[in-house]
């Protein structure tokens, strides 16, 4: 199957070999016919360019505005979820707002994520101690990074995660907060009842570069084979070509003056 595969993609790949070869000469050549200051500013700008592309940092996803509500306990005679939409990206964890005991045991607390329809499979499952929830704030729940190009997510793009814990005595609950219906995506469900005017206190984590704060070049990567897959390489033609149209309409202007 691997050898089928690699004798498909072959063409493609010499092809982009090819051009890659090529532009990088013309590219050498065109610097070298330019001052060296040129040639400076072009590489500088590509590292730069570079190091802000490739080096991934976790973003908050759309989540619920107010947090307010202390909703209720979780105990393992309880089970609280919330459902939201997938947003385009990689999503590599969870934070939900859980207040531990003033002694917390080890008991685990245990996030199960996946679709909003049980007839697709688990995407994650997270288990963390009772003492290991954070008492000040948000309790990351960190999974294998998911995106949505799996073939699961062209069906259903909202997704669901359970917060139980399966062994938590009645005496050492948790506190779950909740907050108002701020967030359109999704709502709350206790023990599968649906609590519309509710939403659990939660935040999805997305992987994004620095880039992406105005270019989705992650999401244009994304599910492409090989290096196509690297946002870098986006980052770097994208940088040339606006570089060389500089270089353009700078000589342009000379002439026209």
């Amino acid at each position: 199957m691997i050898r089928s595969i690699y004798l498909q993609s072959r063409p493609v790949i010499s092809s982009a070999w090819f051009l890659l070869q090529r532009y990088s000469l013309k590219l050498v050549g065109f610097i070298r016919r330019h001052p060296p200051s040129v040639g400076l500013l072009f590489w500088s700008g590509c590292l730069l360019v570079l190091a802000c592309s490739a080096f991934p940092y976790n973003v908050s996803g759309s989540a619920p505005t107010q947090r307010n509500i202390m909703y209720g306990r979780l105990t393992s005679e309880h089970q609280y979820s919330q459902t939201f939409q997938m947003e385009a990206g990689t999503l590599t964890g969870i934070r939900v707002l859980l207040f531990p005991p003033a002694n917390p045991s080890d008991d685990l607390v245990t996030l199960r994520l996946g679709y909003d329809t049980k007839a697709l499979p688990e995407i994650a499952v997270v288990s963390l101690p009772q003492s290991a929830l954070n008492p000040h704030g948000m309790t990351i729940f960190a999974i294998e990074p998911f995106s949505v190009t799996t073939p699961e997510s062209l069906i259903t793009s909202t997704l669901r995660f359970d917060i139980v814990a399966p062994t938590l005595p009645t005496n050492q609950w948790i506190s779950v907060v909740a907050g108002p219906d701020t967030y359109a995506g999704g709502q709350l469900f206790v023990d599968n009842e649906s609590k519309p005017k509710y939403d659990l206190a939660f935040q999805p984590i997305y992987r994004a570069t620095w880039l992406d704060r105005w270019i989705p070049l992650s999401r244009i990567a994304q599910g492409k084979p090989g290096f196509l897959g690297q946002p870098s390489v986006y980052a770097i033609a994208l940088y040339s070509c606006l570089f060389f149209v500089g270089l353009a309409l700078r000589r342009l202007w000379q002439v026209l003056h």
